[in-house]
């Protein structure tokens, strides 16, 4: 089952939408598998283009790169999109949703860090190799976030 939220006429032009997905996975327990059934929301965000509509899933995207009023929305399998969108307008969409303004011109989304470093003023590493700078101002909430991510065994 597919369904998507659109905004209604004179709304921003870009929205969230929620996509249904039935996913199967397997848990191991005391050497018994249990082969359990999930529904999954997928978010996608969208961008009308001079052909019609562009939807991203809001899990591919890594970060958001402000370019002027234009944002470059680098995603997961190393590809790119450039919209003609502000990034504060792209951080209003993607709040509470594990994405952190790290810099005036760098929104990422926590879940593809590798690791933060805190030497030569702070700088994120992302699981692809690219490296974003982290202002001093924007530290705090950066390392709360990733404190709250924290797995404990």
């Amino acid at each position: 089952m597919h369904a998507f939220v659109t905004g209604l006429h004179g709304e921003s032009s870009m929205s969230v939408h929620l996509w249904s997905t039935t996913i199967n996975y397997k848990i191991k327990m005391a050497g018994i598998q249990i082969f359990h059934n999930k529904t999954k929301r997928l978010e996608t965000i969208s961008f009308p283009s001079s052909t019609g509509i562009r939807f991203i899933p809001v899990d591919d995207i890594i970060r958001c790169e402000a370019q002027g009023n234009y944002c470059q929305i680098h995603l997961s399998k190393g590809s790119f999109v450039r919209v003609s969108k502000t990034l504060k307008g792209i951080q209003e969409l993607l709040k509470n949703r594990g994405f952190v303004r790290v810099h005036h011109a760098h929104l990422i989304n926590v879940h593809y860090v590798l690791k933060y470093v805190r030497s030569g003023g702070g700088y994120i590493e992302f699981e692809n190799g690219t490296v974003v700078g982290v202002s001093r101002n924007r530290k705090n909430e950066l390392l709360t976030l990733l404190d709250q991510m924290r797995v404990v065994d």
